[in-house]
């Protein structure tokens, strides 16, 4: 029996917990770019900020000295329908980048309050969002805690588009003006899926640049061609959709429920054959819904573990970022752009001991005092600080002392 998507996601941290690491991992990166002050959480939600901070860290804006909020109060007003709707007319300039990654032809035109059918928009999107949280769950609970802005289109200019996202602006569900709240609710779960996905991607260990070395998917609905990326996310979207279907909702004609389970066995068939391509926490995930695999090994070669004798002292040129409450913490080395990397909680003690000793502590001191933190036997405890010593040296988080 499959299990629910929510207890898959859940074997990695609650909904509350994986937004608190995303704002951690924002939070450090808005300080290594010298954006001024400490940055609220509701501007680190904001899915412009976060497009702009991803900008950044990619070495396309330079943000010293920016005062983040603007981008963040660019959207203008909206409207609460369980989740906030955009409304205001000068949003359409804020999110014209958006709808230009995400629309299938030029010119998308966002609805707003200027618009005299705003007022059945607000209707029925709030009736699409009650709809999915009641017909979804505690998976409909889960997707909606990443989704931070609503926006709806004019039909006449969308082109073909029924609902986007877009990874470069996480955390926007963009929908084709709506006629029943059944479309609202499947839209609010597909692109929600793939908002959670954006971070679990970005605070956990699913793909790198080395995935793209897999072969691409050919869906056989589809002429298109997928890289490993597209792969899982759509993968997890389609699992998300083929638990929503089970609520049997009276569906139209450009529904995705009907096919969700389906697609997603074809996909995950082609994922299992490509695992060697995944990284620790996708195969985890993956694991857990089509069940434990064979026991390859992982395509992403890991270094050579380090020689843990001598002296070692934190990287002067990494900052820390605080301890979030599953005990993991985010880390940022200096630099243009900046690196970013997070560390288990494992790697989290160890680097804690090191912390605040300019001269240098012994890799033995070290061990012996996470031995006792840990209280394990010897074997287990040497496992783990092996482990973790060796992440912390190939990041360059920890250094030989001088």
């Amino acid at each position: 029996m499959v299990p629910e998507v929510e207890a898959v996601h859940a074997v990695f941290a609650a909904p509350a917990e994986v937004v608190a690491e995303r704002r951690s991992l924002y939070r450090l990166a808005a300080e290594l770019l010298g954006v001024p002050g400490e940055v609220p959480d509701d501007v680190l939600d904001s899915p412009l900020v976060r497009y702009r901070l991803g900008g950044a860290l990619a070495g396309h804006f330079d943000l010293a000295g920016v005062d983040l909020a603007g981008d963040r109060d660019a959207v203008g007003e909206v409207v609460d329908v369980g989740l906030p709707l955009v409304a205001d007319p000068a949003a359409r300039q804020a999110l014209a980048t958006l709808f230009g990654i995400v629309g299938p032809v030029p010119g998308l035109r966002l609805i707003t309050k200027a618009d005299e059918v705003f007022g059945e928009v607000v209707e029925i999107v709030a009736e699409g969002v009650l709809l999915a949280r009641k017909a979804g769950g505690a998976l409909a609970e889960d997707l909606l805690t990443h989704v931070d802005l609503v926006a709806v289109v004019d039909p006449a200019t969308a082109g073909g588009l029924v609902s986007a996202s877009s990874r470069y602006f996480p955390g926007v569900v963009v929908i084709e003006r709506p006629t029943t709240a059944v479309q609202v609710a499947e839209a609010l779960i597909h692109e929600g899926a793939h908002d959670k996905f954006f971070d679990l991607a970005i605070t956990r260990e699913f793909l790198d640049s080395r995935s793209d070395m897999a072969e691409e998917f050919r869906p056989s609905w589809s002429r298109a061609r997928w890289p490993m990326e597209q792969v899982f996310a759509a993968w997890h979207a389609y699992q998300c959709l083929a638990q929503f279907a089970r609520a049997d909702l009276p569906t139209g004609p450009g529904s995705l429920l009907p096919f969700a389970a389906e697609r997603a066995a074809e996909i995950g068939k082609w994922l299992r054959d490509h695992e060697e391509y995944l990284l620790a926490d996708a195969r985890t995930m993956l694991d857990a819904v089509l069940g434990t695999g064979a026991s390859s090994p992982c395509g992403i070669i890991s270094a050579e573990p380090t020689t843990a004798s001598g002296h070692f002292v934190k990287n002067p040129h990494v900052r820390l970022g605080g301890v979030n409450p599953t005990g993991r913490r985010v880390v940022g080395r200096d630099g243009s752009p900046p690196a970013l990397f997070w560390l288990s909680n494992d790697s989290t003690s160890v680097l804690d001991f090191f912390v605040g000793h300019a001269d240098g502590k012994s890799a033995e001191d070290g061990f012996a005092a996470v031995q006792a933190l840990w209280n394990v036997d010897a074997d287990e405890a040497r496992k783990r600080w092996t482990s973790a010593f060796d992440a912390l040296c190939s990041k360059w988080i920890v250094l030989p002392a001088s």
